[in-house]
């Protein structure tokens, strides 16, 4: 699977962030953190070659007070993400590029959440 191929790239290039990436969040895990949200395959085939658009949803978290860690996290993840072949294990990275950030504030008003957004075409 291409997705899951991405997947492990991403949580690779994440590796040294400020702060843990998880797909599944450890209980009483402490804040700030990274989860990796979804991940959403459609088929691009172009003519004969093989191609799928994997859209990938990230989100970081922070009860810091303000917005301004969480937009520090996310401006990690895309330093790290944006615009880069990343290696897969299967399938070749033709592109991945962020396509929407937002922050906001979570009903408990304590929360912050950061979301990044990303696009990759994975040719076979």
């Amino acid at each position: 699977m291409r997705a899951l191929a991405l997947q492990k790239a991403i949580f690779s290039a994440l590796a040294d962030i400020s702060v843990p990436v998880f797909d599944k969040v450890p209980q009483d895990q402490p804040y700030p953190y990274v989860t990796y949200v979804s991940a959403d395959t459609a088929d691009a085939d172009f003519l004969v070659e093989r191609m799928d658009e994997v859209s990938v949803t990230i989100q970081a978290w922070s009860r810091a007070g303000g917005q301004q860690e969480v937009q520090e996290i996310m401006a990690e993840i895309v330093e790290r993400l944006d615009r880069k072949k990343l290696p897969l294990d299967s399938g070749n990275l033709i592109n991945l590029r962020v396509t929407r950030t937002r922050t906001a504030r979570e009903d408990d008003t304590e929360t912050y959440m950061g979301q990044v957004s990303t696009l990759a075409q994975i040719h076979e």
